[in-house]
């Protein structure tokens, strides 16, 4: 970012840097350039700083979500490639849901189905739910997963996700 005066775009300059940002490393060269030119040419520094605090509540989502139904209302999805939503921080959102749901729930706020945390069947095998939340991994896919590669999986996994509303 010195070198460029401290733009703002800086770490995107160059689609190998977008690459490694936002891609898997079988993502297509040609289109890197073609996606990088629809970046936005400035990005905020405050942004990075609201990734560090709690920008919603959990139980407010909840609470937010009519016709509950007996299924998992919400769906995190995340791409095996990941490097800035790793998947500590993935796995951790789904725990933060879910502690919240467990609480609501034991605290006879509103009702749910209000499973145990169980492994689901699809494409990489590591996809699981309870406790009102679905964690669903693409294989081979990193930050921008409906854009890469494997996005089909993604897409599959989502219209799955939606099936069992």
């Amino acid at each position: 970012m010195l070198f460029h005066g401290w733009h703002s775009n800086s770490p995107l300059s160059h689609p190998f840097l977008v690459r490694q940002a936002f891609f898997s490393k079988d993502y297509p060269e040609d289109q890197l350039a073609d996606f990088q030119r629809h970046l936005n040419r400035y990005e905020s520094f405050l942004w990075p700083l609201g990734m560090m605090y709690r920008f919603t509540d959990p139980k407010r989502v909840f609470r937010s979500i009519t016709n509950w139904g007996v299924g998992n209302r919400v769906l995190i999805m995340a791409g095996t490639e990941e490097k800035l939503m790793t998947r500590p921080i993935q796995e951790k959102a789904a725990e933060t849901y879910r502690t919240a749901l467990c609480e609501l729930v034991g605290a006879k706020e509103f009702e749910a189905k209000n499973d145990t945390v169980h492994a689901l069947p699809g494409v990489g095998g590591m996809d699981n739910a309870g406790h009102g939340v679905e964690l669903a991994w693409v294989p081979g896919a990193a930050h921008h997963l409906q854009n890469d590669t494997t996005w089909k999986i993604g897409a599959e996994k989502l219209l799955a996700f939606l099936g069992r509303l």
